[in-house]
């Protein structure tokens, strides 16, 4: 359904809207609502769980650093203890492959990713050396 009208009735009609919601009547309203926004900010803030600001890629490298030769499923539990209920299983796969050096396919498919992870024969990992 279109709205009837020009661009300004429209407007008028939809800050009309918001100032019966509000209760307010002429310029108070505009302030009410800021407050209403701030508190509503300010209990989110203090209710709100505290995340790292830690990607999935910076977790893994974390895990091989402290790990040592780990495998995939090491790594996945390392980052499952540590961050949990942060990343799915299939974004954490993912960040694995993506990050193998010597994997062509992830290479292809991840184009421009950071790649940390050397996979050796057996499936388990280390930090590629960067000298």
């Amino acid at each position: 359904m279109k709205a009837q009208g020009s661009h300004k009735q429209v407007k008028k009609a939809a800050r009309s809207v918001s100032q019966r919601r509000l209760g307010a009547a002429g310029r108070d309203w505009k302030k009410e609502l800021r407050e209403r926004t701030a508190k509503k900010q300010r209990k989110m803030k203090g209710g709100e769980k505290r995340v790292s600001k830690i990607t999935c890629a910076e977790a893994i490298e974390e895990a091989v650093r402290k790990i040592g030769m780990a495998t995939a499923d090491q790594i996945y539990n390392y980052l499952k203890e540590h961050y949990p209920d942060r990343w799915t299983s299939d974004s954490i796969s993912q960040g694995i492959m993506c990050a193998i050096v010597n994997l062509e396919p992830a290479a292809l498919h991840w184009q421009g990713a950071r790649t940390f992870l050397f996979m050796h024969e057996d499936g388990r990992f280390e930090l590629r050396n960067t000298k």
